[in-house]
C-alpha cells in the first residue's frame, strides 16, 4: 500500500512537471509569434511609409535642391529600412513639439526657424518626414510670423533658415504674405547655412538677407522627378496591369516607363512654376528677371551671393542677432521720454 502511494505521488509530480514544461513552451511560442507579427507589421509600416514619402516628392514639381531630393529618394529605394519605422511614442512627442512650436525671443526680436524639408501642412506623413529628414511646415511658419506681427513687444522678425527647399504647394501664398507685411516691422532673413529653392523664395520676401561666408543661396529652379520602378517590379516577379478610362489617367504611373505625353505635361507645369518663381524673386529682391534666370539654378555662396544680388551682406548669424539687439536697445533709449 505504501509503495503504491509513493508511485502515485511520483506520477503526480511528473505530470505537474510535464504540464509546467508544456505551458512554458506554449508561452514561449506565443511570445515568439507576437514578436514575428510585430516585426511583420513594422516591416509593412516602413514599406508604406517609404511609398507615401516617395509619392509626396515625385511626379509633381518641387522647389528643392536636386542633391537633397536624390539623397532622400535613394534612402527610400529597395527594401524598407528600420529607420523608416518610427515608434508611435516618438511621433507623439514630435507632434506635441510641433503644436507647441513657438518662435524664439531675443529681447524684442522674434526668431522663426525654417529648417529641413519644407511642406505645406503638418499631417501624419509630414511628421514622419520631420522625424526622419527634419522639416518645417508653411502653416507653422505663417502662424509664428502672424503672431510676431501682432505682438506689440516684438520690434523685429528674423527668419533663421537652414533648408534645401521643399513642396510647391503653399509656398507662394506664404511668400506673398511676408512680402506684403513689409513696413509693419523690420523683417530679416539669415541663411544659417543654406536657403535653396523654396527656402530662398521665403528668404527673398524679407527686407534684407544676410549670410555667413560659407552660407549658400540659389538653386532657383524647379525639379519634377519620375521614379520608374518597372525593372524593380520585374525582379520581384510582380506585374501591375492598370485598367482605366481617360487616356491621361495613368500618367506618371511608377510601374511603367514615363510616356512622352506625361513628360511633356510635366515639363510644361515645371516651366509654369519656374516662371512664377522667377517673377516672385525678381519682385522681392528688386532685381531684373534676367538676373535671376541667369543664375541657371546654381548655388552661390558668401560674397558671390551678395555680388549677384541674391543677398545683402556677409554677416554670421550670432553677430547679426547681437547687432539687431544693440540697434533695438538704442531705439528704445532714443524713444524713451525724458523725465523732466
Amino acid at each position: 500500500m505504501f509503495e503504491f502511494k509513493n508511485i502515485y505521488r511520483f506520477r503526480r509530480r511528473r505530470c505537474r512537471v510535464v504540464l509546467a514544461v508544456g505551458f512554458a513552451i506554449i508561452v514561449a511560442g506565443l511570445v515568439k509569434l507576437k514578436r514575428m507579427i510585430k516585426m511583420h507589421f513594422k516591416k509593412n509600416k516602413a514599406n508604406v511609409t517609404a511609398e507615401l514619402i516617395t509619392k509626396r516628392l515625385t511626379n509633381i514639381p518641387t522647389l528643392i535642391c536636386p542633391q537633397n531630393l536624390t539623397t532622400i529618394l535613394a534612402s527610400l529605394n529597395g527594401p524598407p529600412s528600420s529607420h523608416l519605422s518610427v515608434p508611435d511614442e516618438e511621433l507623439k512627442t514630435i507632434q506635441q513639439a510641433k503644436q507647441n512650436n513657438r518662435s524664439i525671443r531675443y529681447g524684442s526680436i522674434s526668431v522663426i526657424s525654417i529648417l529641413g524639408i519644407l511642406h505645406y501642412h503638418a499631417n501624419f506623413i509630414d511628421l514622419i518626414i520631420d522625424c526622419i529628414f527634419g522639416g518645417t511646415s508653411y502653416d507653422s511658419i505663417r502662424e509664428q510670423f502672424l503672431a510676431a506681427l501682432s505682438d506689440p513687444s516684438i520690434g523685429a522678425i528674423v527668419f533663421d533658415i537652414d533648408s534645401p527647399g521643399g513642396e510647391v504647394a503653399g509656398v507662394f501664398d506664404l511668400v506673398d504674405e511676408i512680402f506684403n507685411a513689409r513696413g509693419a516691422k523690420p523683417i530679416y532673413a539669415v541663411v544659417n547655412e543654406m536657403a535653396y529653392s523654396g527656402a530662398y523664395a521665403i528668404a527673398s520676401a524679407a527686407d534684407k538677407i544676410f549670410l555667413p561666408r560659407t552660407g549658400g543661396v540659389g538653386s532657383i529652379g524647379v525639379i519634377c522627378m519620375h521614379v520608374d520602378q518597372s525593372q524593380y517590379d520585374k525582379n520581384l516577379g510582380v506585374n501591375y496591369t492598370p485598367i482605366f478610362s481617360g487616356t491621361r489617367k495613368i500618367d506618371f504611373n511608377p510601374h511603367a516607363p514615363l510616356s512622352t505625353t506625361a513628360q511633356i505635361a510635366a515639363q510644361n507645369e515645371t516651366e509654369r512654376i519656374y516662371e512664377l518663381l522667377v517673377k516672385t524673386i525678381s519682385r522681392n529682391r528688386g532685381i531684373d528677371q534676367k538676373v535671376v534666370m541667369d543664375t541657371q539654378a546654381r548655388l552661390l555662396f558668401g560674397k558671390n551671393a551678395v555680388d549677384t544680388g541674391l543677398a545683402d551682406d556677409v554677416i554670421p548669424y550670432h553677430r547679426l542677432l547681437s547687432d539687431l539687439q544693440k540697434k533695438a536697445l538704442i531705439e528704445r533709449v532714443r524713444n524713451t521720454p525724458k523725465i523732466k
